[in-house]
This record gives structure tokens, sequence and C-alpha cells, in this order.
């Protein structure tokens, strides 16, 4: 017994099948592409702006900031010394990121225990002190403060000297001056 095929039956013709793989092609990488994009522009971190001043004395620099455009996690802050004699380098760590700040702050509003930075095989004590709200977050009239680490001994950093702030999520840098007054 054989079988026929009727003549009724047609199978689709090789130009719809065509156009048919094309636009099925042509929507599939239009959804790749907008998936791609949105991945792309998520990791995308916008770049902080901030203005800040140095005031000095003969016993520390203050950088007093006067100005912050974004949000500035004091986490995030790489603070360097740069100078004739080198580069000393460290990350403000173990800092709050969250609004309950305060219980890192000693009674005169600066956190405790500052860090240190060896410039000029110099011991220099770097600390924070977070105006209200208190949030470890750079803001306006927080100052970091660059002090001499010991009561004896030169300070080990000088006018010849630049302070650079560098924010590691934006990898910029967000401040760098030289250490003079003004």
């Amino acid at each position: 017994m054989k079988r026929f095929m009727s003549r009724e039956k047609r199978a689709v013709s090789p130009v719809i099948a065509t156009i048919l793989l094309v636009s099925i092609t042509v929507v599939l990488a239009g959804m790749l592409f907008i998936w791609v994009t949105e991945i792309l522009e998520t990791e995308k971190t916008e770049t902080p702006y901030l203005a800040a001043e140095v005031q000095a004395n003969q016993e520390q620099y203050l950088i007093v900031i006067n100005e912050v455009d974004g949000t500035i996690l004091l986490n995030d802050v790489t603070i360097q010394i740069v100078g004739p004699g080198g580069t000393g380098k460290a990350v403000f760590s173990n800092l709050p990121d969250d609004a309950n700040a305060t219980h890192h702050l000693n009674e005169s509003g600066i956190y405790a225990n500052p860090f240190l930075i060896q410039h000029n095989n110099k011991d220099v004590a770097v600390g924070f002190s977070d105006a209200p709200p208190a949030d470890g977050k750079l803001n306006q009239d927080d100052i970091i403060y660059l002090r001499r680490a010991s009561s004896s001994g030169d300070f080990g950093v000088s006018s010849r000297d630049r302070v650079r702030l560098f924010h590691e999520p934006s990898k910029t840098v967000i401040y760098d001056e030289p250490m003079e007054e003004g």
C-alpha cells in the first residue's frame, strides 16, 4: 500500500522560511543588545565632586571639606601624601557606611584610633572629624586631620607635598592640592 501526499497539503515555501529565520535572528539580536547594554550601564559609577581647602599650623594640616556633589563614603577613599620624599598612602577603613556612625566617634566628634601613613620616613597620623549628621560620608564641614604621630621629631609633611583623595569605586582622584594654606 502506497501512501501519497495529497496535493492539498503544501510545505512552507523557501522564501517564507528565509524571512522567518531572518526575523527571528533580528529579534534575538535586539534582545541580546538590550540585555548587554543594561548590564554595562549598571556597572558605571558616577564620579563625585569634592572641593576643600587646606589649613595649616605647626602641629597639623586640616583638609576642610567645603562642598561635595555626589555620595562619597569614607570607606571608599584612599588618602595619599605625595612629595619629593615619595608617596605615603592609606585607605580609610573600619569606618561605618551607615547612618549609625556616632558610636565610632570620640567625645570631640573625631573618629577614634587614627591610622598612620609612612611619609618621608616619618609617621603621619590621619584622623577624620565627621560633622553632623555623622554618617560616615564626606560632607560639607567634615575635616581630615594630618598630625604629627609623636610629640618629638619632624612632622614629615611639608608645604612641598600634595594631598590626594582617591575615590575607589569611580577610580578617580577627587582632590589633589598642595599642602599650602588657602
